[in-house]
């Protein structure tokens, strides 16, 4: 067979991405960020303070950001519509418990979680 017959051989079957897939695809982006920053508001009315070394940040970033996005592009791309489910579940339910722990026990006031939220910036150069 010739070079052009195989490359048509291998392009005939495919039928491209379609508009809900670049949709999904594209609404990981800011739920990953979403999660990370009400972890990060949780972590902080849990322990009163922000402080935790480089590596578990780097670790936090990896699981939070790096993982769903390549994992939703390769392994769970068969299942795609549900990695934004899991992690918009993921996401209520620490919004939920931020809002439970608000509610019963007020350590810090919520101006203050909110302004040390907005200081840390993704990449953290502070925690170093």
């Amino acid at each position: 067979m010739s070079n052009k017959l195989l490359k048509e051989a291998f392009v005939s079957n495919l039928n491209g991405t379609s508009s809900t897939e670049i949709t999904l695809g594209l609404s990981l982006p800011p739920l990953c960020i979403l999660s990370r920053g009400l972890l990060l508001i949780l972590y902080h009315l849990q322990h009163g303070e922000s402080s935790y070394s480089w590596r578990i940040h780097l670790l936090m970033d990896f699981l939070f950001l790096v993982i769903p996005l390549v994992f939703g592009c390769t392994i769970l791309s068969d299942i795609l519509v549900l990695v934004p489910i899991t992690i918009a579940t993921l996401a209520f339910t620490m919004l939920y418990k931020i809002y439970k722990a608000r509610n019963n026990n007020i350590k810090v006031p919520l101006q203050e979680i909110i302004k040390a939220f907005q200081e840390r910036s993704i990449d953290s150069s502070k925690s170093v």
